[in-house]
């Protein structure tokens, strides 16, 4: 539904990229890429860049560690270990490099506020890019 939307001069949006799998699929346990895993990355990027139709934006949400443990202690679970934040700061650098490469250009948003505030800021970003593209 995406392609055949953009030829007719449309604007699609989409909740995931291919950014996503690429950064979750390489990560390794530890929060880093091995080195085989490295160049399949490097390949994979490519190919998406090549192949598929690379998004004009990629909002690219994050939440601080410090938001993370607050949110796990609030909800009344057991915070994030260290090897866990180990883990989530290889996903985020993975997502942060994959979005890089695999979009025309990338905005990284806070997804500590709340939902409204949050949802209420992409929709205003996409609409500013709207408006600065002439759609």
């Amino acid at each position: 539904t995406i392609f055949p939307t953009i030829q007719v001069g449309g604007i699609a949006l989409s909740d995931r990229s291919p950014a996503s799998p690429l950064a979750y699929q390489l990560i390794s346990r530890l929060g880093r890429l091995e080195r085989k895993e490295e160049k399949l990355f490097t390949a994979v990027a490519s190919l998406i860049s090549e192949c598929s139709l690379v998004p004009d934006l990629l909002v690219l949400l994050y939440v601080p560690e410090e938001e993370m443990i607050k949110r796990a202690v609030d909800r009344g679970e057991t915070p994030p270990m260290t090897e866990e934040l180990i883990y989530l700061r290889g996903v985020r650098n993975q997502l942060k490099r994959s979005a890089c490469l695999t979009s025309k250009e990338v905005i990284e948003v806070d997804g500590s506020p709340s939902v409204e505030e949050v949802t209420s800021l992409i929709v205003n970003i996409c609409l500013e890019k709207i408006s600065k593209s002439g759609n």
